[in-house]
């Protein structure tokens, strides 16, 4: 794709990027399976199932939530998207949390 585009210039730069923007194809692998990482949030994750899953930001104040933790209604919430994200991994799941965020 990128030989189309030899010329240097900002114009043709311009277009390379605006082409690459647009392209919506994934590359397939040879099994014919899609061969990316999607990034989704656990709500878009629903009814979906992949091999591996990586769940993070499991901290306080981030899943679960700050205001969860004083309702009853919220924190039932947490727990059932909590159950959403475990069980979208098919073989393998990650759960991952920092020790320490950069806050403003």
């Amino acid at each position: 794709m990128a030989d189309k585009y030899v010329e240097i210039g900002e114009d043709t730069l311009r277009q390379f990027l605006e082409e690459v923007a647009l392209l919506s194809d994934i590359s397939e692998n040879e099994k014919g399976d899609i061969d990316a990482v999607k990034l989704m949030t656990v709500h878009s994750s629903k009814g979906l199932e992949f091999p591996i899953v990586f769940v993070a930001g499991l901290e306080d104040n981030i899943f679960p939530l700050s205001n969860a933790m004083m309702e009853p209604k919220l924190l039932e919430e947490e727990r059932r998207l909590m159950y959403v994200a475990i069980t979208r991994a098919k073989d393998v799941l990650f759960l991952s949390h920092a020790n320490s965020r950069m806050t403003r």
